[in-house]
């Protein structure tokens, strides 16, 4: 990957988090043990929800690994610590996909890297980050070195979709899961800090579930006004009964990329669920046609129902044709 790319990559990560936020959360984790101890696995498959460090994680991990304190590592204050940090540590390296999928030759690449000798540390260590753009290809040329690893390296794959990387693959590193703590306050503060109004804002939040760094990935990503126009889209003509309409906007969603769909389905989720809440509470913003409470929460259910049935293999646009059809019989029937 491009310096400039890396640069992108770790913005888009770090911009919601602190390091001292990193390090806590990578300090709960079985890394930090294995710093500790000394007894450091030939490669981790680190497990992040979609939005936090995971990449961030992976890095405060590598630099206790080169760093030269003789007491707590990563000190953050040796050179070695300080060249890591800024990705130029000839021992540190740092993948990620510029764009699309990961294929052969990145995989090779990788291989490649983990087979060199360590130029000023005991360890060399690659991060391969979004691991589950890999290609089935790729991942099966990655097990010759998961398979017969090379003393001095360690290898780290930083993923938010365990499922999208082969059973022998995940079979072979060490896991590492990060369950960060949400902070639903800070995450409306991002999503402000980024033009959201107070309702956006608060819709945000939930969709990224309280994680401000995923609230600043979805705002960077640009995708968010079009999913909230599908969504009230989808909502409105839903009252109206307008079966064409309807079947007209699971068109347009059936065409997103994954990414985008799973986002137009998680905004349509967290919306029905603070309609739900405003229901509860008897407040004067919730609409008469989605005033009952029986019907919102059924109405959630199918939502998440569909982003379940999305992940398999099955027709997208039928699939998502049933779901607007059945929201609009919930709220007329």
């Amino acid at each position: 990957m491009s310096w400039l790319g890396v640069r992108r990559c770790l913005s888009s990560t770090w911009s919601a988090s602190s390091g001292s936020d990193i390090a806590q959360l990578a300090k709960r984790t079985a890394l930090r043990v294995a710093l500790r101890v000394g007894q450091v696995a030939h490669a981790y498959l680190v497990v992040s929800p979609p939005g936090v460090e995971g990449v961030g994680v992976a890095l405060w991990f590598a630099r206790g690994l080169v760093c030269t304190s003789p007491g707590r590592r990563p000190c953050e204050q040796c050179c070695e610590c300080v060249a890591a940090r800024r990705l130029s540590h000839p021992d540190v390296q740092l993948l990620a996909p510029d764009k699309g999928t990961l294929g052969i030759d990145r995989a090779r690449h990788v291989i490649r890297l983990c087979h060199g000798r360590p130029l000023r540390s005991e360890r060399r260590v690659v991060i391969l980050d979004q691991a589950d753009t890999l290609t089935h290809e790729a991942q099966n040329a990655l097990l010759k070195i998961l398979e017969e690893p090379y003393g001095p390296s360690v290898l780290v794959l930083v993923t938010c979709r365990p499922d999208m990387l082969l059973p022998t693959v995940r079979s072979r590193c060490q896991p590492v899961v990060l369950r960060p703590r949400p902070d639903r306050e800070a995450a409306r503060r991002v999503a402000v800090e980024y033009g959201a109004g107070e309702g956006d804002a608060e819709l945000l939040a939930d969709v990224a579930s309280g994680f401000p760094g995923r609230v600043a990935q979805i705002c960077e990503q640009g995708r968010w006004r079009k999913a909230v126009r599908l969504v009230d889209g989808i909502l409105d003509t839903a009252k109206e009964g307008d079966d064409l309409a309807l079947l007209q906007l699971a068109e347009e969603m059936a065409a997103l990329p994954d990414e985008c769909l799973e986002l137009v389905l998680d905004t349509l989720r967290s919306k029905l669920r603070l309609l739900l809440r405003q229901v509860l509470a008897g407040s004067p913003h919730a609409t008469r046609a989605w005033a009952s409470p029986d019907v919102i929460i059924e109405a959630v259910r199918i939502v998440t129902l569909t982003r379940r049935r999305l992940n398999n293999n099955v027709n997208r646009k039928l699939c998502l044709d049933g779901m607007v059809l059945v929201l609009a019989e919930l709220v007329n029937g």
